[in-house]
């Protein structure tokens, strides 16, 4: 869950079982809301359903394979995969018209595989915009958008909040999403050019529509819910709930390309840049997130656009002393801090 998002309320809602809700979803397009995270839970299919999402029109389907054909006929119709997730005897994909991404991709296949053509799409300026997993293989989801910086993952089991704190936060970055799979979970984590997020999130609660209404009142949204094995046979019926409304300023900052080369730092997989990027924030960096509950305060926020605004005053000054690859990655990074220069 996160603070600086565009919607103004949020609805979810429990299948109770392997059956989509359709009547229901009908019931929250009517209402003029969006599907903005879908996925398969202990509880069956979770859906949450936002306004001012930004979306027109919008799509899915359930099917007992996945779609491709009909994502390609939805690509031709000018629709985007938004959210997408298997219970493992069905898909979900939802596809929406006038969201962040332009050009977009997919693959389906086990990680070993797969991480191949991620490091040759983030190359062409892609970035991961979902991933399920069907309990054999996965699917990653890529697109264009100016909306993420940098990115990278990693799998982790048991540590996985430790390695958050130490990895994601510590390093000024943000979990994007986090899926499980295989016996390890499937982190994702990046950097917003829109600035800095307060965030929260927790893994397999013991209420999760309790830890959600107190977050809500706290003016945060759902910005992502990740799924699990889908093996799951026992599910428990859970009701709609409704937001708060909430009215939010305006994040718009002018778009910007990134040109990155993979690298991979201590198992972690990087889109690039992020070598540059941590060793140029590595010193006298306060950490960007607390340990108890990964809050990003707006003076953390100020400190470290004071810190990359500084290091391209460096940059000037001595551009023999940088690496072309920081060149490549960051410069554009920097001069967008200079033109909004606090978030």
């Amino acid at each position: 869950m996160d603070t600086n998002m565009p919607y103004d309320s949020q609805y979810m809602f429990y299948s109770g079982g392997h059956e989509v809700q359709k009547d229901e979803i009908m019931k929250h397009w009517e209402a003029g809301r969006r599907i903005t995270s879908v996925a398969y839970t202990d509880y069956g299919w979770l859906f949450v359903t936002s306004t001012n999402s930004g979306i027109s029109m919008q799509t899915y389907t359930v099917s007992p394979t996945w779609p491709d054909k009909w994502i390609g006929q939805c690509w031709n119709d000018g629709y985007r995969i938004t959210s997408c997730a298997c219970s493992g005897q069905e898909w979900v994909v939802v596809m929406s018209q006038n969201s962040d991404y332009g050009m977009q991709t997919w693959a389906r296949n086990t990680w070993d595989n797969v991480k191949g053509w991620i490091g040759e799409r983030w190359n062409e300026r892609y970035r991961i915009t979902d991933v399920a997993f069907d309990g054999e293989q996965w699917v990653v989801v890529m697109s264009t958008t100016d909306k993420i910086g940098g990115q990278g993952y990693f799998f982790e089991g048991n540590d996985v909040v430790n390695r958050i704190n130490r990895e994601v936060y510590n390093n000024g970055n943000y979990v994007q999403m986090m899926n499980h799979g295989g016996g390890q979970f499937l982190v994702v984590f990046c950097t917003y050019t829109a600035g800095g997020r307060g965030q929260q999130y927790v893994i397999k609660p013991a209420n999760v529509l309790e830890y959600v209404g107190e977050r809500w009142q706290q003016s945060m949204c759902v910005s992502y819910v990740g799924g699990g094995d889908p093996y799951r046979a026992v599910y428990t019926a859970a009701p709609t709930q409704l937001a708060q409304p909430q009215q939010r300023p305006a994040t718009n900052t002018p778009g910007y390309n990134h040109g990155y080369t993979v690298i991979r730092i201590g198992g972690v997989d990087y889109s690039p840049g992020y070598s540059a990027y941590l060793e140029s924030n590595s010193s006298g960096r306060s950490a960007s997130a607390s340990q108890s509950n990964g809050h990003v305060t707006q003076a953390e926020l100020n400190a470290q656009a004071d810190r990359e605004a500084r290091a391209y005053q460096e940059y000037k000054k001595n551009p023999s002393a940088w690496s072309s690859l920081y060149w490549q990655s960051s410069k554009k990074v920097l001069d967008t801090y200079q033109q909004n220069v606090k978030h």
